[in-house]
């Protein structure tokens, strides 16, 4: 049997349910967690948006998102971006970020251990021809009322490819404290990853387009 809950936020992303049944769920706006079985929803202490919600440890009953955060620098002063995972182990009531992830443009992570994680990252060209990259954070940017949704907006245009996209691979096997990119597209190529699952800490599969 299904049934519909609605979430005060917009344009829902993913979701993820550990054993125990705490749900969290990301969107354009904000990040969501449920410790009751999806009755209520509350807003998680984390800023910044997730494509990848996922559940991890030996247990399962761990959060990551992975994505692009903010991070404050303290009253009046900008926020950093950091580009990376963020963790929970209560459910969802504090938050951690890893590292980096390299180079930025993290997407989508798999969980394989405890302690060894893959992310995914890319970026995609806005035509074939052109270093004009394309990044689902870049089309979002804080202000004083919050996050706000720009249509079109470039990314970095520093990135690696001559054809403006971009994709890696990097692994973790500290729980986030150091990654190691250990795949990336060629030069020439024209594509970006998306998901990525692993049955092992040695077996994973990514997909592009």
């Amino acid at each position: 049997k299904w049934t519909k809950k609605a979430v005060q936020t917009g344009m829902l992303l993913d979701t993820a349910v550990t054993p125990s049944g705490v749900t969290v769920g990301t969107s354009i706006w904000k990040v969501f967690v449920s410790t009751d079985g999806g009755e209520n929803y509350n807003v998680a202490p984390v800023n910044g948006v997730s494509q990848s919600a996922n559940t991890w440890g030996s247990n399962k009953e761990n959060l990551a998102l992975v994505g692009n955060w903010v991070v404050s620098n303290g009253e009046g002063t900008k926020p950093d971006e950091v580009s990376g995972v963020a963790t929970s182990t209560d459910s969802g009531a504090t938050w951690k970020l890893t590292a980096q992830v390299p180079p930025a443009y993290a997407r989508y992570g798999a969980f394989p251990s405890d302690n060894t994680w893959y992310v995914a990252s890319g970026i995609w060209g806005s035509s074939a021809d052109k270093l004009e990259g394309h990044r689902f954070s870049s089309r979002m940017h804080l202000d004083k009322r919050g996050y706000s949704y720009n249509e079109v907006a470039k990314g970095n245009t520093t990135a690696p490819g001559a054809s403006g996209w971009f994709g890696a691979v990097s692994k973790t096997t500290d729980g986030g404290a150091t990654w190691t990119q250990v795949f990336t597209t060629n030069e020439e190529d024209v594509l970006y990853f998306n998901g990525i699952s692993c049955s092992s800490e040695t077996h994973c599969v990514v997909v592009a387009e």
